[in-house]
């Protein structure tokens, strides 16, 4: 598998950040006005494709195995990083600001989290068609 296909893959994902923080950055007050705070959901959006890209690299190393114990331990080890740490994120955030959460943009995170993953996974089946190892 080569670099141009990982870039090609991950492409999707990056599209999505950059449109969602323009969204989020231009449309503020329209935001603010279906009560989800512009802040937290951009923060959230950093989090979750940071997270996001880190699980693809470790999709991208475990089609690189042959062997299938590798392949599932980064698989798994890749989706429990993923949900611990958005999880981790989301408690710490609720923990920190207690009434004044914003359930707008938690509701807004959570869909960010699904819309990221069902795009990592399409990406990842893909790459995955084209690797002999896979």
């Amino acid at each position: 598998m080569d670099k141009n296909a990982l870039s090609r893959a991950f492409m999707p994902l990056l599209i999505i950040f950059l449109v969602v923080s323009a969204i989020s950055l231009s449309f503020q007050e329209r935001l603010i006005a279906f009560k989800i705070d512009p802040t937290v959901l951009i923060v959230a959006n950093l989090i979750i494709f940071a997270v996001v890209a880190l699980s693809f690299y470790f999709y991208a190393k475990s089609l690189k195995s042959n062997r299938p114990a590798v392949f599932m331990k980064y698989i798994y080890g890749a989706m429990f990083m993923k949900m611990m740490v958005c999880a981790i994120v989301a408690v710490g955030y609720i923990l920190a600001n207690g009434k004044n959460v914003n359930k707008g943009a938690i509701f807004g995170g959570i869909f960010l989290y699904f819309l990221y993953t069902f795009v990592e996974v399409a990406a990842v089946m893909k790459l995955s068609k084209q690797n002999k190892n896979a």
